[in-house]
């Protein structure tokens, strides 16, 4: 479905109505032509990602089709945007009483319910999915993390190593060189992801990889674009969209995804497989491999040195990952890993008593630090830079963090 809609709004069909509504007929045949004007409309929104608009336009279509279950899909696919998790599973609920099978609809429940907490629910509605169509991996992609997400790891390292095998098989159908693995958006948005790029490079360099090489595709949100660029001695790293236009079908089925690795003959869980090679690596007595030009640190004292930090002085980076104002149901799982920037206090305090200085870094989203000698809240600072990031990371004398992204 989600793929579908992409794939009419890239088209960009504008005031072109009639052929898109063409288009929708073929797709949404229950949808009868009075109503494809206003889920046309919803389509529309939703690619503007304004959902207000979108749910509006989907009810008014579904006030001239109530018995179209696409309508009801793409309604709750957009509540599911706009974290209403309740009423998402409504829309999804009444898809399904007018079309039991609909993948789409059994899907989008799932995920709605995930988003509610409600893992067992979900669990359910994704192995019977998965009986159904076992050749879709994004069911056991998705499987896997209703596990995760309800304390089962195991469970979820074994449904994930099912869905990789799933997609080894499908490659191999298609006779794909299975020799050659991508690293996509998944690994691209957030830090923590981007970060393990450091693993894949390590077990290259210990004869330890499966796979001759591995090809990075730069696509969608980069969560530091400055820290992408040092890895491109490790990696082929494909920013071009038209590049990468070329290979998307192919890297749909040898992709890696942040769940489970391949590490001596088996997928083992993301954070076990880590944790194997880098304990590999440090026993062969092998350091870091990235490091800064004496350029780039000149660059970044000079840079901290307009934000107060002395070019000779000594710093501790600090960092606590926040639940944010506006954070959706999904990020509300992951409070455990959050803290209160001012619980540290007295830790800093501690730091700039010794004579040190303190660089807390983040978002401007985040709690605000009070005003104290000798630390800088660069997290609320008009100089934050990719570049510089990677430097007071890199650069300070250690760094305090929670189990957060820039811990990796």
């Amino acid at each position: 479905m989600i793929k579908q809609i992409k794939f009419i709004m890239l088209r960009k069909y504008g005031a072109r109505l009639r052929p898109c509504l063409k288009v929708l007929a073929t797709l949404f045949p229950s949808i009868r032509w009075s109503a494809y004007k206003y889920f046309y409309a919803g389509l529309r929104a939703t690619d503007t990602n304004d959902l207000n608009e979108a749910e509006k336009w989907y009810r008014r279509a579904l006030a001239l089709r109530p018995d179209a279950p696409e309508i009801y899909v793409a309604l709750g696919n957009t509540l599911i945007g706009a974290g209403r998790a309740t009423d998402a599973i409504k829309e999804f609920r009444k898809a399904l009483a007018l079309r039991r099978s609909l993948r789409d609809a059994s899907y989008g429940l799932a995920m709605a319910l995930l988003m509610g907490e409600r893992h067992e629910e979900a669990i359910e509605v994704l192995q019977k999915l998965a009986t159904t169509f076992p050749d879709r991996m994004e069911i056991f992609v998705s499987l896997g993390s209703a596990y995760h997400l309800s304390g089962h790891i195991h469970e979820a390292a074994k449904v994930w190593a099912a869905g990789m095998a799933v997609q080894e098989r499908l490659a191999r159908a298609e006779g794909l060189d299975t020799n050659v693995r991508y690293l996509g958006n998944s690994w691209m948005g957030a830090i923590g992801h981007l970060a393990l790029l450091d693993f894949f490079a390590k077990r290259q360099i210990l004869g330890l990889s499966p796979v001759d090489r591995y090809v990075v595709l730069a696509e969608g949100k980069i969560a530091n674009s400055a820290y992408l660029a040092l890895w491109r001695d490790y990696f082929e790293i494909i920013d071009d969209p038209d590049r990468m236009g070329a290979v998307a079908s192919d890297a749909r089925l040898l992709e890696d995804y942040p769940s489970v690795l391949f590490h001596d003959g088996e997928w083992r869980w993301l954070h076990n497989a880590y944790a194997i090679v880098e304990e590999k690596w440090e026993a062969a007595g092998r350091g870091s491999l990235l490091r800064l030009s004496a350029n780039q640190i000149a660059l970044g004292r000079s840079a901290m040195a307009e934000l107060g930090l002395p070019e000779d002085a000594w710093f501790v980076t600090l960092h606590t990952r926040e639940l944010a104002n506006d954070a959706s149901l999904d990020e509300n799982l992951r409070i455990g890993r959050n803290a209160k920037i001012l619980d540290y206090q007295q830790a800093i305090q501690r730091i700039t008593d010794a004579g040190g200085w303190v660089v807390r870094i983040g978002g401007a989203n985040t709690t605000p630090l009070p005003q104290m000698e000798r630390v800088i809240d660069y997290a609320y600072s008009a100089n934050r830079q990719n570049w510089l990031d990677v430097f007071l990371i890199s650069q300070c004398r250690f760094f305090v963090g929670t189990n957060s992204g820039p811990v990796w």
